[in-house]
């Protein structure tokens, strides 16, 4: 009974210790329209961004206050030490997902492999 709780707990912490992944995604931006138009996405970008939970992101940033540890978070790295960080508000991906950066712009993160 021991060793079938102790392999229970190291599969659980296990699925936890390593909580992010990579993956190719595409990702869209929301344009916002003038008083003439309505918000439109831009083309879509593939991309290879790092999914991951709020809690590790924490950890990794030191930043304990500055995101939820329960939901989700798309971090696209576009070179020059830019990166965008986009909170899904969920605790998972679906196909289509929305979220918001940090300067509150909404983003559209596709697990699709078409990306237009």
């Amino acid at each position: 009974m021991k060793k079938f709780v102790f392999g229970l707990f190291t599969l659980f912490l296990s699925m936890y210790v390593n909580a992010y992944e990579v993956k190719d995604v595409c990702i869209k931006y929301q344009v916002k329209g003038n008083a003439d138009t309505i918000p439109h996405w831009s083309q879509g970008y593939k991309v290879q961004a790092n999914i991951i939970d709020g809690q590790e992101l924490s950890q990794k940033t030191r930043c304990y206050t500055c995101y939820d540890p329960l939901d989700k978070y798309v971090v696209v790295f576009w070179g020059d030490g830019q990166a965008t960080v986009i909170d899904t508000d969920s605790p998972f991906l679906s196909l289509y997902t929305e979220g918001r950066d940090q300067q509150g712009r909404i983003w559209e993160v596709s697990d699709s492999p078409v990306c237009m």
